[in-house]
């Protein structure tokens, strides 16, 4: 009997360090793939605008690492706002597209944030799209 109970024993502690080891490596490979990225314009100012259906801005994404840039999380911090990005991923020195829709029914000015979350440092960056509904 305690001969069984000393081989789950060491059964445990093999499968902990094993458990160990994997979460270590997973961490110590994800810091080397932190990229750096450039957008264009990070804020976008419609100016005045009239009342319609959807306005819709787009932002140039240009990885400017030596790492695949991996888009974790493009959204809004309203669902009056929609987005969209046309990939997830792009190689160094790769420009993708993401854009946003605002959905303009409100008189008066507005600020619209876009957050982009992805392996670059810092991991979140805002985008804002801006204006005035006349």
């Amino acid at each position: 009997m305690a001969n069984v109970i000393l081989s789950i024993i060491t059964r445990i502690k093999f499968s902990v360090t094993l458990l160990m080891l994997l979460i270590f490596f997973s961490l110590f490979s994800c810091s080397n793939s932190i990229t750096s990225i450039f957008i264009t314009n990070e804020t976008i100012d419609l100016g005045e605008i009239k009342k319609a259906n959807l306005i819709k801005a787009k932002f140039e994404i240009k990885n400017v690492g030596n790492n695949e840039l991996l888009i974790k999380k493009i959204y809004a911090d309203c669902i009056c706002t929609k987005v969209s990005i046309e990939k997830y991923e792009a190689k160094p020195n790769e420009v993708i597209f993401a854009q946003a829709w605002y959905n303009n029914q409100i008189l008066g000015p507005f600020q619209q944030l876009i957050f982009l979350e992805g392996n670059t440092h810092p991991t979140r960056h805002i985008l804002i799209i801006k204006g005035k509904v006349i």
